[in-house]
């Protein structure tokens, strides 16, 4: 019986004069880039044809779509999905993430072909590098454009009062590898608590989301949503199609064709489809004005604990008898979980990264707080009212 030889890993570590450089090429995924390169050559043909039509504005035989406007937006749509598989297939050919350390910077790149994006963070304000628990592997696949992020990673500091990433989808094994090689270039990088303030040109440090405010009744503690472009403008895309959909549907289903009778049934299942349709739309232009306007409100005194979430035009609150409110604490994740973070509704009151017990139950604060954030608000809290409990972790 062979022998599995030991893993190699894929970063790559050279020590120069400078510093550390650690280079760790994409993932490359056979199946996955067998399919994209499949649903490429069908994107072409399509693409081919309907751009074939607009300039002519003749119909071919295979002809996908029928009518100017809705020739047009479909053509944009496709060229915007056949563009994002582009990127992806490339990044997975020839993409990389490079990771420079010297004793005052540490620089991350992620690059493809002659694009490339870059972060700079000063050493002295990065403490308590760690692997992070390891998720399916799907779970790094959520977001197609998220390759060039800097979101997610194998390995996570923290920044300030902000939680950063590094080391996109190596394995446990390796992410803890190359931790150890950094910290042995730099010995602070391990440390709980950063040593020294320095100021680096061109480096902003972590200040966090959440805006804490003492006015001497109690403490107001103010999180605004977090934008982010990509999710925000997809919304919007998606809202364009659902306003299409919601007028225009009826509106043909009701006219209908001269001397065409409905049925009785016909009417239910439009009325049915309909009302979902409007539903999921609202749910839509929620968490966009989520994204754009909203935030959460946590207000904490000696009494009371009170929660609100709000947008221009809703807000949802929750009130806790401090007496009651005990072992407030940082929810990290279970191991092995994917990210949930737009798993539940972003007005639900079901889901934070501090958690806390009150009677037999467990309720939550902060939705989308960085780890290093939400430790820092329990801190805060914590010394506002005693009885709160230990900053403790939880799985």
């Amino acid at each position: 019986m062979a022998i599995v030889e030991p893993g190699k890993g894929r970063a790559v570590i050279e020590h120069g004069e400078t510093g550390l450089r650690i280079t760790i090429p994409a993932e490359i995924q056979p199946k996955g880039m067998m399919f994209m390169c499949l649903w490429l050559t069908i994107w072409v043909i399509a693409e081919a044809i309907i751009a074939f039509e607009l300039l002519t504005g003749e119909p071919t035989d295979r002809s996908f779509v029928s009518g100017p406007l809705l020739s047009y937006f479909w053509f944009a749509m496709w060229t915007v999905a056949g563009m994002s598989m582009i990127y992806t297939l490339l990044w997975q050919v020839v993409g990389k993430e490079i990771i420079e350390l010297s004793s005052t910077l540490l620089r991350l790149r992620k690059r493809i072909l002659f694009f490339s994006l870059s972060r700079d963070f000063a050493v002295s304000s990065i403490r308590n590098m760690r692997p992070i628990s390891p998720r399916p592997k799907d779970a790094n696949n959520k977001n197609t454009l998220s390759h060039l992020s800097f979101r997610d990673g194998a390995i996570t500091f923290d920044y300030g009062r902000t939680t950063r990433y590094l080391g996109q989808d190596l394995n446990e094994a390796e992410a803890q590898y190359v931790i150890d090689e950094m910290c042995e270039h730099v010995k602070s990088l391990r440390a709980e608590a950063s040593g020294g303030n320095m100021n680096i040109a061109g480096v902003e440090h972590g200040r966090g989301r959440a805006i804490i405010e003492n006015d001497g009744t109690g403490l107001h503690i103010t999180i605004p949503a977090e934008f982010r472009l990509g999710i925000t403008a997809f919304g919007f895309l998606w809202l364009i199609i659902w306003a299409y959909v919601e007028f225009l549907l009826p509106y043909l289903f009701l006219k209908g064709k001269p001397g065409e009778t409905r049925e009785m049934y016909e009417y239910v299942f439009m009325a049915i489809f309909t009302t979902l349709w409007t539903y999921g739309g609202i749910g839509i232009i929620a968490e966009l004005l989520w994204s754009i306007a909203g935030k959460e409100i946590i207000e904490l005194n000696s009494i009371r604990l009170k929660r609100t979430k709000q947008i221009p035009i809703f807000r949802r609150s929750r009130e806790y008898d401090v007496n009651g409110v005990a072992n407030l604490r940082f929810a990290s994740p279970p191991a092995g979980s994917a990210d949930t973070e737009h798993s539940t509704s972003s007005l639900s009151l079901k889901d934070g990264t501090i958690v806390f017990d009150h009677g037999r139950g467990a309720h939550y604060l902060a939705s989308g707080l960085d780890e290093a954030d939400a430790k820092y608000v329990i801190e805060q809290m914590s010394r506002r009212v005693k009885s709160l409990g230990a900053n403790e972790e939880v799985a």
